[in-house]
């Protein structure tokens, strides 16, 4: 048995969880909507981590939205235009807990599936193809008074019987279960 640190560990879970046909899938729509190839030479993290083709992807998508793109190699100019293009995110209507961090571009993956359900579910974005799954829409369900009146008498869940499984309560070895019992080692005068 190997002895990792919590970082080991939190960098193995995450590389786990990344998924390269997902990547490719990214890969190839980013590509359609800038209408250029992503180089192939260089990892998915290292061509997104100074932000210009997310910003640029962003100006794709609704131009001039993000008004200054960085291309210098400046760490923290890199992050500007990450913020820019999170701040497009925003705009675009993406649920915050389908972004990223700053500093976390693992997640990023996921965010552009989020941004492309999110453009194609609000619609005037034809030009923008849907990559993983749909937008679930929401189902009203309507139902008549003697329907809702059947399902008062439905016996519920915890109501037909025991639902706790085995259990060793009640359960007792050796002494009865008596409140006080008499003890043979005690003196009593």
């Amino acid at each position: 048995m190997s002895v990792t640190s919590l970082d080991q560990d939190l960098a193995k879970k995450r590389s786990e969880q990344y998924d390269n046909d997902n990547e490719k899938e990214v890969r190839g729509w980013i590509s359609t909507i800038l209408g250029e190839e992503l180089p192939t030479d260089q990892s998915f993290q290292e061509i997104l981590k100074n932000g210009v083709i997310l910003c640029k992807l962003a100006n794709k998508i609704e131009p001039g939205i993000i008004r200054k793109i960085n291309t210098s190699k400046m760490p923290f100019m890199q992050m500007e235009n990450i913020s820019a293009y999170l701040n497009a995110l925003k705009k675009f209507g993406v649920p915050a807990h389908e972004t990223f961090q700053t500093i976390d571009l693992y997640e990023v993956l996921n965010s552009f599936f989020a941004l492309s359900r999110t453009l194609n579910d609000k619609g005037g974005y034809d030009n923008i193809p849907l990559i993983g799954p749909k937008l679930a829409k929401s189902r009203e369900c309507s139902f008549t008074e003697e329907q809702l009146r059947e399902g008062l008498f439905i016996a519920g869940k915890y109501s037909q019987g025991y639902t706790g499984g085995s259990s060793q309560s009640g359960m007792s070895f050796g002494n009865r279960r008596e409140i006080v019992y008499n003890n043979p080692f005690k003196n009593e005068k």
